[in-house]
């Protein structure tokens, strides 16, 4: 029986990780939730931990600084809310780079395993590719829709 304790701090960034192939395939939703929970645990688990090995790297260090230009340049643009709005949490994909790496850290299978995730994603989204190309239909059945770019431009 896995405690609750370890499945959150454990599992669940391994799972989320290793599903995130699939989630890029069902759109941003999915895998920002994904990323940020990651990135959320990876700092509880480092001040849990004492993990200060892995902020201590040139990575670390340059992506503050380029983080820091953003923010800066946000602030003085003309449209300063707008463009907060995309780059203020920017920060969420450093941490979870680094959960990344303290999975391949802690799971000596993580890779094999985010490979065959990978690997069958990619195999989905080939095999829709050749069944919409041949049968104008993707792979639930759903029917394309295709524009007549000449017949547009005409009017």
């Amino acid at each position: 029986m896995v405690s609750r304790s370890k499945f959150i701090f454990h599992l669940l960034p391994l799972y989320l990780t290793l599903f995130m192939p699939i989630f890029l395939i069902t759109g941003p939703f999915l895998s920002d939730l994904s990323l940020s929970v990651c990135g959320l645990i990876f700092l509880i688990n480092s001040f849990r931990g004492n993990l200060k090995k892995y902020y201590n790297n040139y990575f670390v260090k340059f992506f503050i600084i380029f983080n820091l230009i953003i923010l800066i340049s946000s602030l003085v643009s003309d449209y300063e809310l707008f463009s907060l709005k995309s780059s203020f949490f920017y920060f969420r994909f450093a941490l979870f780079a680094l959960s990344v790496w303290y999975l391949i850290d802690s799971n000596k299978n993580f890779l094999i395993y985010f490979f065959f995730t990978l690997s069958c994603s990619f195999f989905v989204l080939v095999a829709d590719g050749f069944i919409q190309y041949f049968f104008n239909k993707n792979i639930i059945g759903l029917k394309l829709i295709t524009l007549n770019l000449y017949k547009i431009n005409q009017i």
